[in-house]
């Protein structure tokens, strides 16, 4: 157990160095990789390729969804963040709805980084 935990503060602390350029690993003693606000899956998951903040909207992996202006965006390193945060050629995950008319919505976001991405 004390092994454990020392090599996840190590873990840590190398992955945290400066020069990562924001991308790194967080875990636990299981091994999980992503903070506790994070779910177990995503509804799906992509790059955001085009963010449209005058209509609301994102292109993630060529489709088309609208968002709210209160819609949480969540990152390893912010619990609550705003769609602001986001730059094109993240990867996330998400969860939307539809709409009765098939205009999707997206109602949560976390960011997903880089080494982490397995598509889908």
């Amino acid at each position: 157990m004390r092994t454990t935990k020392l090599f996840i503060v190590q873990l840590l602390a190398i992955a945290m160095l400066p020069g990562m350029n924001g991308s790194y690993v967080l875990a636990d003693e299981q091994g999980n990789s992503a903070p506790s606000y994070y779910p177990s899956d995503f509804q799906k998951k992509g790059i955001v390729r085009t963010i449209n903040a005058g209509q609301k909207q994102l292109i993630i992996d060529g489709l088309s969804y609208h968002y709210q202006v209160d819609l949480q965006v969540h990152s390893p390193t912010q619990k609550y963040g705003t769609v602001y945060s986001l730059k094109e050629g993240q990867i996330i995950g998400f969860s939307y709805k539809e709409d009765l008319n098939g205009k999707r919505i997206i109602t949560e976001i976390w960011v997903i980084p880089n080494t982490e991405y397995q598509g889908g």
